[in-house]
């Protein structure tokens, strides 16, 4: 509320930012309410120029979001939910809440009751580390101080979502851990098949060879013999 018409020519304000130039009052409307009587009384009695012809501008109420308040490692000083994700967009600028939010993995946690903060890190979030494998990537926290946009469903669900993500994770990570040790089994049975493959190789060869030596030495045997005889015929 303030001036009806310009204090210095008188001509009639029509114009917000001419209205501004004079002294002036403000109060926020309640959420949900349509008008506001034009009236002291609206301002608690309040009066910017007493004597003055009024009026009153209506400003836009500011679109609600939740704000950027700590990085990754700090304290968001918060009382209702906050959201813990990516900081910076690809091109590298810092994200809007909006922006955080659909950049992809997020997690949420509310701020407990008595409390006026929350530590924007994994261990306030359940040990969920949103960007994963991206152990590089920046991270933030955003407060949504009037609880606007998430609920308690929506924040179990979440939740739930992260669990299910990390025992996917874990059940990767146990069949990866098995499928080496399968490998190495294998490369193990490999291994000693091929000595048993080698040492069989050798004992044939050493068989070989001791029966040519048995059949060279039964030669032997036979043509001493027949020579014996030839001698005993002479």
């Amino acid at each position: 509320m303030g001036a009806a018409n310009r204090l210095d020519d008188k001509k009639p304000i029509t114009k917000f930012d001419d209205f501004r130039l004079f002294k002036t009052i403000a109060k926020e409307t309640a959420e949900g309410s349509n008008f506001t009587m034009c009236h002291t009384a609206t301002f608690e009695g309040a009066d910017p120029l007493p004597g003055v012809k009024k009026t009153c501008f209506c400003e836009d109420r500011p679109v609600y979001a939740p704000n950027l308040c700590a990085d990754d490692g700090e304290d968001c000083v918060c009382s209702g939910y906050v959201t813990y994700g990516k900081k910076f967009s690809a091109a590298k600028k810092v994200l809007d809440f909006k922006a955080h939010v659909e950049a992809g993995n997020f997690a949420v946690a509310e701020v407990k009751e008595g409390t006026k903060s929350l530590s924007c890190a994994a261990d306030a979030f359940g040990g969920v580390d949103p960007v994963g494998a991206e152990k590089e990537v920046p991270k933030a926290c955003f407060c949504d101080q009037r609880k606007k946009m998430f609920n308690r469903d929506s924040l179990k669900s979440i939740q739930e979502l992260w669990k299910a993500k990390n025992a996917i994770a874990a059940s990767s990570g146990s069949i990866a851990s098995t499928g080496k040790v399968l490998d190495e089994v294998k490369a193990e049975i490999k291994t000693k098949t091929d000595e048993w493959a080698q040492t069989v190789e050798a004992q044939e060869t050493e068989r070989k060879v001791a029966t040519e030596a048995l059949e060279a030495q039964k030669k032997c045997v036979l043509q001493a013999k027949e020579a014996a005889k030839r001698y005993k015929l002479e």
